[in-house]
């Protein structure tokens, strides 16, 4: 285990595509949106379910690389 955690997310143009939103059983939902919104919603479930202990950042990569900013806990802003 670990209180430091990076995630690595694909902000290419193929992430703009729509995507239809699933579950976590993989049954469809019916409704679409792009790949992005969807990574975008399921990340910041899961970074409001971590410890306020654990130090976050975050990388976007796509034409180049961008580190989200953290604020002093270490947790992105």
């Amino acid at each position: 285990t670990s209180d430091r955690i990076l995630f690595i997310v694909d902000r290419s143009g193929s992430m703009a595509e729509p995507a239809e939103r699933r579950d976590r059983y993989g049954k469809a939902s019916g409704k679409t949106s792009s790949k992005f919104s969807y990574v975008q919603d399921e990340l910041e479930t899961l970074l409001m379910a971590l410890p306020e202990t654990t130090q976050v950042n975050v990388l976007f990569f796509g034409d180049g690389v961008e580190a989200f900013r953290t604020a002093d806990g270490g947790r992105p802003e």
